[in-house]
């Protein structure tokens, strides 16, 4: 059966481990939504009796985040064993939407295109975010002028997954906490898949090499590793 394109917005670890057979791969941004560590992770990152904490998305009309698109690839049925595997490894996200990939317009004054790519690096100068997200007056470090037009919408109904604060459908929400106690957490928190830290340091370091500069982000990777190196040498010592 002919399959139809079917496309997946990633914003945490899928942007840096898909894990999945995809035929295109595309950068942008969603509007409406930030990047927050509010996720509650019993089965990736952490365990129910010491969750680990993942990236979701919290609602902000003005904000812009960052994230790759990607387009399954296969026959039907191949796209429909992607999207199994999709729901077991976002089983306790229990949002889906549909949300549409844009390019950031130019800015005003010329001095950077920040447009969507297909796996190539993004532009100089390098993209300003702020909060996890991009918002509407700071389109880059250059600039903080108002972007000269609409965003161009490139993907239409991209599926996403969202963690929601309802805790009757997502009883592993955690929400909002300083980012010295998300830190600790992560620092601290070791699930099936793997160390939590893993996934903060993954996220951190695919932003730094596509010239996406989170300094939340940043931020709360340099206190995790702190964390983590102070731990290792009181082992040692």
């Amino acid at each position: 059966m002919a399959a139809k394109s079917i496309w997946i917005f990633g914003y945490g670890s899928i942007i840096w481990k898909a894990g999945f057979p995809h035929r295109k791969k595309l950068y942008g941004f969603i509007k409406g939504y930030r990047r927050v560590w509010w996720q509650g992770s019993t089965d990736h990152r952490g365990t129910p009796e010491a969750p680990g904490r993942t990236l979701t998305l919290a609602e902000d009309p003005d904000a812009y985040t960052w994230g790759a698109a990607y387009e399954l690839d296969g026959t039907f049925e191949e796209q429909q064993k992607t999207l199994e595997y999709l729901e077991w490894r976002e089983k306790q996200y229990d949002i889906r939407r549909q949300v549409d990939l844009l390019s950031l317009p130019n800015v005003t004054n010329g001095t950077a295109s920040l447009s969507a790519s297909v796996d190539e690096e993004l532009p100089d100068p390098q993209v300003l975010v702020s909060g996890a997200s991009l918002l509407d007056k700071a389109a880059c470090i250059a600039s903080q002028r108002e972007p000269s037009k609409e965003p161009e919408v490139l993907v239409k109904d991209c599926l996403v997954y969202i963690a929601g604060p309802d805790k009757t459908r997502n009883p592993n929400y955690l929400g909002p906490a300083s980012i010295e106690d998300i830190a600790h957490q992560i620092a601290m928190s070791v699930g099936p898949s793997g160390p939590n830290c893993e996934y903060l340091f993954g996220i951190a370091q695919y932003l730094r090499d596509k010239g996406i500069v989170d300094e939340e982000m940043f931020e709360m990777e340099r206190i995790v590793r702190d964390i983590v190196a102070k731990r290792v040498s009181e082992k040692i010592t």
